[in-house]
């Protein structure tokens, strides 16, 4: 039987130029029914404090886990209706116009097109009906009773888990890993990188370059997208 091959992609700083789990924190302490009569932006600032103070070291996985703590009692749907606005609201310029032709061109080479992402699968709506993946690898958030409980459904998206969701997801799909691709922007990318054949970067982060030039990865230069719509 023959295998599929794919192409994962990270999201925030690879394909968009924004951290869209603290760019929607932000849309959300403005249009929440709960914060209507606060100052979003004293609120963002809070919580950022509240998150630093929490994971001073600033690992990404603690950091992760500790964000999502703040959804607590939030209502889906809600969150689901507000992640359409925010969407909405992202302007043509948050596109990273080379790692969109890397997965125009993959597509149209026959890879299947996947998003891997610590941020939420209700944040990553827009985008992932944007760019028609065929499979998205994103936080997901667990729920009772419509509301969020706080806690992550492992595996935990971020660093080492995003290899560990690729080769699930290999595994369910029949995925040949070694004739596929990932393209990431970051060191903690690093995991989901190594467990493929083909290595993509986009520039950025000084420590994953470095990576990149010593073992001959393929770099891309980060650059936004001007026109006001996305073809994929």
């Amino acid at each position: 039987m023959s295998r599929n091959k794919a192409i994962f992609f990270d999201i925030d700083d690879t394909l968009i130029a924004t951290k869209s789990m603290f760019d929607f924190q932000s849309y959300y302490y403005g249009h929440a029914c709960e914060y209507r009569h606060a100052d979003p932006k004293a609120v963002m600032s809070t919580f950022r404090q509240s998150l630093a103070q929490q994971v001073p070291d600033g690992c990404r996985e603690d950091l992760n886990r500790t964000f999502y703590r703040s959804f607590e009692g939030r209502s889906l749907i809600e969150v689901e209706t507000l992640a359409e606005e925010w969407f909405a609201t992202l302007p043509a310029s948050v596109w990273i116009e080379p790692a969109l032709a890397l997965l125009r061109k993959r597509r149209d080479e026959g890879y299947l097109i996947v998003g891997v992402s610590g941020s939420s699968h209700e944040i990553l709506s827009g985008i992932n009906s944007a760019l028609r993946f065929d499979h998205l690898l994103a936080a997901q958030l667990e729920v009772s009773f419509g509301l969020f409980t706080g806690e992550l459904i492992p595996p935990q998206t971020i660093g080492e888990g995003k290899a560990v969701a690729i080769r699930q997801l290999a595994d369910a799909h029949n995925i040949d890993l070694q004739s596929s691709a990932a393209c990431g922007d970051h060191i903690s990318d690093l995991a989901m990188l190594e467990c493929v054949g083909e290595q993509i970067i986009v520039t950025g982060d000084p420590l994953l370059e470095k990576i990149a030039r010593d073992r001959g990865w393929v770099t891309l230069t980060r650059t936004a997208k001007s026109d006001a719509e996305v073809h994929v």
